[in-house]
């Protein structure tokens, strides 16, 4: 038990005299008090998209940001020839964004719902990938290329001006000489 902190904090809000209204055997109970009453449910992420979905997400808001970061991992045998493949293919799988679109496909299906084509007004932003970095480094390298075209005319115009002022004064100017 938490002696301080947030956790402490969310764990007082619960009712410890009446258990039945604040701890639930299942998850549905939960999810039927959301609707009937100020009432916040703690559940697992996934699992609450599911249930939601069941039952209409338009019902629920779904906190964005997980409360317990905890995710699924795979064990294996310690040496096993098919360790550093296997941990390509799933970080790529993951990379690639497979894995939410696999989770939001399956979601979708079980509202039996159409798919959402733009859910970001549900879900919020996404996440800022490489496409869309693409035109911020377009813009940066055309920067860079007019800054490198700039200054070569610069030296041009300047060893110009400075090779026609020798001739009109009749001297042959060298910088830094006297």
């Amino acid at each position: 038990e938490a002696k301080e902190g947030i956790y402490k904090e969310v764990w007082g809000l619960f009712n410890h005299k009446d258990r039945s209204k604040s701890f639930f055997k299942t998850v549905d109970p939960g999810f039927d008090q959301i609707t009937r009453r100020k009432f916040v449910l703690m559940n697992p992420q996934l699992n609450s998209e599911v249930r939601a979905a069941q039952r209409g997400k338009d019902k629920y808001h779904l906190g964005r940001q997980p409360f317990y970061p905890q995710g699924y991992g795979i064990a294996c045998n310690k040496g096993a020839p098919f360790i550093p493949k296997f941990n390509q293919m799933l970080t790529r799988i993951s990379q690639a964004g497979l894995i939410a679109y696999w989770k939001e496909k399956e979601i979708q299906m079980i509202s039996g719902g159409p798919p959402a084509q733009d859910s970001t007004t549900e879900r919020g932003p996404s996440a800022i990938t490489l496409k869309h970095l693409q035109a911020a480094f377009f813009v940066l390298m055309m920067g860079f290329i007019v800054a490198v075209l700039a200054l070569g005319l610069e030296f041009v115009v300047s060893k110009f001006l400075t090779s026609q002022m020798g001739e009109w004064t009749g001297t042959d100017h060298q910088w830094g000489s006297q």
